[in-house]
């Protein structure tokens, strides 16, 4: 048995989960170590150097989890900021209890890892500094050109902390937990990729596109997002993102890759799980 396996094994005895989880992350990162076929950035040295400020975070998303659904579910969430892809997590879960007719929607969500770049963005500190992300933004509010200083912070801080979503990914694969993988999908190939490494790990791997239809209301969304957390994100970015992750999802369609796709029409706050899925879903399978 090698030393993963013993790890492993670890993981699901010990009560020492955090230890095993951080030796399994260690290893698998150093497989991945100056970047993955998935993302390639020459800071990877400086996320495995500061990995310490990642142990909070991942015993949270570890620790709890519940395997409850007899598939294994790879969910990538594309959508345009501000769409509310956060609510689509509700639609996600609906359609896997639908598929498994099991309608124990919490014991479902609890089977999940997240991995959701702006969460790493706002809650981590990776420069070793003492100050997370949503600190920064939200000093950045009084400021005169907030917006732009806000869209640069954010995209300086992305750059540092993207590869952390490989390390969850890399660990959830191994574990075989459930993923929810969230972007905002305007790289066709990437979502390919995912979509790829889903399948290898022998997942079902599901694409939602997440769409507001009206331009004005989606706008206001971000406005009010901005108000509420700080990060203000160039309006003209979102609105060419709009654009362009519809031409994406519209293109995954034609492609001859193994995933189901789903689109999902975000015209009403979904606070539970009461909704009629079909009134504001779509499915295509591939």
């Amino acid at each position: 048995m090698d030393k993963l396996e013993i790890y492993k094994t670890k993981l699901n005895t010990s009560v020492k989960k955090l230890k095993y989880l951080h030796k399994i992350a260690s290893m698998l990162f150093l497989q991945m170590y100056g970047g993955s076929n998935l993302v390639k950035y020459s800071d990877t040295k400086q996320i495995y150097e500061n990995y310490k400020h990642l142990n909070k975070y991942l015993l949270g998303q570890f620790r709890n989890l519940i395997k409850s659904t007899n598939g294994k579910y790879f969910i990538i969430l594309m959508g345009s900021p501000g769409v509310g892809k956060t609510q689509t997590r509700r639609v996600a879960i609906k359609y896997i209890a639908k598929l498994e007719n099991n309608d124990d929607y919490d014991n479902i969500n609890s089977s999940f890892i997240d991995i959701n770049t702006d969460n790493y963005v706002y809650d981590l500190d990776l420069n070793n500094k003492g100050e997370i992300g949503r600190d920064k933004f939200n000093k950045l509010k009084d400021s005169q050109d907030w917006q732009k200083k806000s869209t640069e912070t954010y995209f300086n801080m992305r750059k540092h902390i993207n590869p952390v979503g490989e390390i969850v990914m890399s660990l959830g694969s191994y574990v075989g937990s459930n993923i929810f993988f969230e972007t905002i999908g305007t790289n066709k190939e990437y979502l390919i990729q995912l979509v790829n490494f889903a399948n290898y790990y022998e997942y079902k791997p599901i694409i939602i596109y997440t769409e507001v239809k009206n331009e004005k209301e989606h706008i206001n969304r971000v406005i009010s997002r901005a108000n509420n957390e700080g990060r203000f994100p160039d309006i003209e970015y979102v609105k060419n993102t709009r654009i362009t992750t519809k031409k994406v999802f519209n293109s995954l369609k034609k492609s001859k890759i193994n995933v189901t796709l789903m689109k999902y029409k975000n015209n009403k706050k979904i606070d539970d799980y009461d909704f009629d899925l079909d009134k504001f879903t779509r499915v295509y399978k591939n």
